[in-house]
């Protein structure tokens, strides 16, 4: 009879521990997912390593990456671009101008001149 109780308890552990898991990778209810209505979301593509583009007078980082990018952020933290999401050891990094950016894209308001680079790298510390 203990026996039979602690394969069941095992199992109710193994069974809501995997339905646990399955719902936190399915819904986080703090990430925002955007996909631009003019892109096909179905079309097979290579994940991005590196992503180019230019500024706007007026216009943030983060909606100019959103407007032609299935991007994924929680309070303007990239967390995942076309697909490709960060790592424990791999992130997104904004480049404006060749440089490291000092704020989140959410904050780096754009020039017409500004040159935005979204690179995928590794964190070192």
């Amino acid at each position: 009879m203990k026996r039979q109780s602690a394969l069941l308890s095992a199992l109710a552990v193994v069974v809501i521990g995997g339905g646990a898991w399955w719902f936190s990778t399915q819904y986080h209810p703090a990430a925002k997912t955007t996909t631009p209505a003019n892109r096909n979301v179905n079309a097979v593509q290579t994940l991005p390593t590196k992503i180019t583009y230019q500024g706007e007078d007026g216009k943030n980082a983060l909606e100019l990456l959103t407007a032609k990018h299935q991007v994924v952020e929680t309070d303007g933290f990239v967390n995942s671009i076309d697909g490709r999401a960060n790592t424990k050891v791999f992130y997104w990094f904004l480049y404006v101008n060749g440089k490291l950016a000092e704020v989140g894209a959410k904050d780096a308001v754009t020039k017409s001149s500004d040159s935005l680079e979204w690179k995928y790298e590794e964190f070192k510390e």
